[in-house]
């Protein structure tokens, strides 16, 4: 049966997809009798929302090894996964109105991702034998997933 790896590889998709969207967690500043006042200029803050619905399908496209699993091209990708993002992006607003903690950003973006990863295999049902394994076993670069996002 084909569920558990294909479960386990949303996961992971997902997984990745959440440590990309997040920024990292604030730093407190400790040290005592510090100004407050910032030293360098703080680049404006962009909501998960913006950034997945801009970027989303770039996140999975950017990988080479993830495009390699359906033996297609970059630009094909990125058009098939930008076909879905909007419709994910709107399936996860629905379930997250307000995304007012880290835990409801992280269910977000996994919400996002899971959707885009289960409807590119469903386009690719004439592969759906080898993608789970093959995407299961990639090792994503979150460097790039990072960069990805600020397209």
């Amino acid at each position: 049966m084909q569920r558990r790896p294909l479960v386990a590889t949303l996961i992971a998709l997902s997984a990745l997809l959440t440590a990309c969207a997040l920024p990292p967690p604030s730093q407190p500043n400790t040290n005592p009798g510090s100004s407050p006042v910032l030293s360098q200029p703080q680049p404006a803050v962009v909501s998960p929302r913006e950034q997945l619905g801009k970027n989303a399908p770039y996140l999975l496209c950017d990988q080479p090894a993830y495009v390699g699993c359906y033996q297609t091209t970059y630009d094909q990708c990125v058009a098939e996964l930008s076909g879905f993002s909007q419709e994910c992006i709107q399936n996860a607003d629905g379930k997250f109105p307000a995304l007012d903690t880290r835990e409801t950003m992280q269910k977000y973006s996994q919400t996002v991702g899971m959707c885009l990863a289960l409807k590119h295999m469903n386009a690719h049902s004439e592969q759906m034998p080898s993608l789970p394994q093959c995407i299961q076993g990639l090792q994503f670069d979150s460097a790039q997933g990072q960069r990805s996002l600020q397209k």
